[in-house]
């Protein structure tokens, strides 16, 4: 798993890199949409894989739950969405605070807080008390050859979790 301390976990190394006005405005578009569609991916909102906005030895750590490579991480979603079909259970993810630091000008550490909710059954679901997963987010991403950026690692530091927490998050 690649490790990265960035300066809003406590580093005090002055960023490398120190992009233009108007690119960090462009990549942080670019990378907002991006962690939104993965998270709509993980959601099952988009019928497309979630693994293909990893590069190709992109890692995923969350909670005990650690995957190597697109395959991994395509079997591990494909599984999951049978059983959450199977069993009605529905997600949604809520993507905030989003902060850039640059690496150069195609590698990025993006830092956000994802909040989860989860339900069994039929929609419209009754609200829930709390959220099933609180989550601090870092992620790696990177340009890929045609200038889209990919996420190379993936790695979540669990704050809290509820009912209906994934039980690699407990």
């Amino acid at each position: 798993m690649t490790t990265h301390v960035s300066a809003a976990q406590g580093s005090s190394q002055a960023p490398h890199f120190i992009p233009s006005q108007n690119e960090r405005l462009m990549a942080f578009a670019e990378l907002h949409e991006l962690l939104s569609e993965y998270w709509a991916r993980v959601d099952r909102l988009s019928p497309l894989p979630v693994a293909n906005l990893y590069t190709p030895s992109g890692e995923m750590q969350i909670g005990a739950l650690q995957k190597s490579g697109q395959a991994e991480i395509a079997s591990f979603f494909s599984q999951r969405n049978q059983t959450e079909l199977q069993k009605q259970r529905s997600t949604r993810h809520v993507l905030s605070n989003v902060r850039i630091e640059w690496v150069n000008a195609s590698r990025v550490i993006v830092l956000s807080l994802v909040v989860a909710y989860a339900a069994i059954g039929e929609f419209p679901h009754a609200a829930a008390t709390a959220p099933a997963t609180i989550a601090d987010f870092t992620d790696i991403c990177t340009r890929d050859n045609t200038g889209a950026w990919k996420i190379e690692s993936k790695k979540a530091r669990i704050l809290l979790t509820g009912e209906g927490a994934a039980n690699f998050v407990r």
